[in-house]
């Protein structure tokens, strides 16, 4: 996604390996990786998220390719689908029976809570960086966004 992402780490690695040693070589493999997998954590999460709801949409009788493919670019795009899922769930209580629509909005919330339960995992595989370390940088970072939104 960033063509001179692999001469960055050269250079950085250069720079801070004259610095700091062999620890500063070290941190910038470090951050590379946890880069890489960050971005592929969010991406795979969209996906999986898309693919669930739209699997739920199916079932529930909602034309899914429209809101899948939006559940999928407001993922990526951090913003969330919860302001996609909301107009759905109010669609589905005035469309479907109570039973129907009380399972759909259970299923619903359950497909917005898939970031917070895979998203830490599947960045930590493969790193040396602690889980507790990564878990507060995802929630630092949905902190800086609430308050962007609210700015």
């Amino acid at each position: 996604m960033f063509s001179r992402g692999p001469q960055l780490i050269d250079v950085m690695s250069v720079f801070l390996g004259r610095a700091l040693g062999l620890h500063g070589k070290e941190l910038v493999q470090l951050a590379g990786e946890t880069i890489r997998n960050v971005s592929r954590g969010v991406i795979g999460i969209s996906f999986l998220r898309a693919f669930v709801a739209g699997a739920g949409f199916l079932a529930a009788g909602i034309p899914a390719a429209r809101p899948r493919l939006r559940t999928l670019l407001l993922s990526i795009k951090k913003i969330g689908s919860t302001i996609l899922f909301i107009p759905i769930v109010v669609w589905s209580w005035l469309v479907m029976d109570t039973g129907h629509a009380l399972m759909f909005t259970a299923y619903v919330v359950q497909v917005g809570l898939i970031d917070n339960a895979f998203r830490p995992l599947l960045m930590a595989r493969g790193l040396t960086t602690p889980m507790p370390v990564i878990l507060i940088g995802i929630i630092v970072d949905r902190d800086e966004r609430l308050g962007a939104r609210r700015r």
